[in-house]
């Protein structure tokens, strides 16, 4: 039986315009910024995105310089900020969002995890007006390992005081399903480009009552 539901935040909570222009200059900076601090440019390949970028630092950091790896990281996560206040800047809530939530969080524990910085989150659920949903939240910096690797989801699991067999996660990327695949949790899918036989694909946000 399902206890608790775990929410993606950014594209499933919210519509953003992404603004992929930015992306890449933000992007830019970061890897000029690592290079002039001795990261090799070879770590890196052109597709790489700020998840992945993140993660090649912080290993790479473990090994070169066990001793400065949150230097590394939060060097990274400033430009992943910086990147995110425009998201913010051009985020809105899904429809019937509100009325979702509402529905959900008389059946189930809520909680949230998501690649945003914890202020971020809590100024982009302010703008949402959904701040007060969620049982348990969970961002990039209160977590060593974030998604998509499984720590972070457990953390969210954790904090909700469940089990995982009894959790369904709702996101909208691949970095969503990873996790919850990994941990053997019920995955579902909102409006999302990634197909998987393994999790349920729905087309908006209020199907979420028709099946819960």
């Amino acid at each position: 039986m399902y206890e608790a539901i775990i929410f993606d935040l950014d594209g499933t909570l919210t519509e953003v315009i992404w603004p992929k222009k930015y992306y890449v200059q933000i992007k830019n900076q970061l890897l000029e910024k690592l290079f002039q601090l001795d990261v090799p440019e070879n770590l890196f390949s052109k597709i790489d995105m700020f998840y992945v970028i993140r993660s090649k630092v912080k290993k790479w950091a473990e090994k070169k310089h066990p001793d400065k790896v949150e230097f590394y990281i939060n060097i990274v996560d400033e430009y992943i900020d910086k990147y995110g206040y425009l998201i913010l800047k051009n985020s809105r809530p899904k429809q019937h969002l509100i009325e979702v939530l509402t529905y959900l969080k008389n059946k189930f524990k809520m909680g949230l995890f998501t690649f945003s910085s914890i202020e971020l989150t809590k100024r982009t659920l302010q703008k949402i007006r959904v701040q007060n949903f969620f049982d348990a939240i969970v961002a990039r910096n209160d977590v060593f390992n974030p998604k998509p690797h499984p720590d972070h989801l457990k953390k969210v699991i954790e904090v909700l005081n469940v089990k995982p067999q009894n959790v369904i996660v709702v996101g909208d990327s691949v970095y969503d399903y990873i996790p919850a695949r990994m941990l053997h949790i019920t995955t579902i899918l909102i409006n999302s480009k990634y197909r998987f036989k393994d999790v349920i694909h729905l087309e908006n946000l209020r199907q979420l009552i028709e099946i819960l």
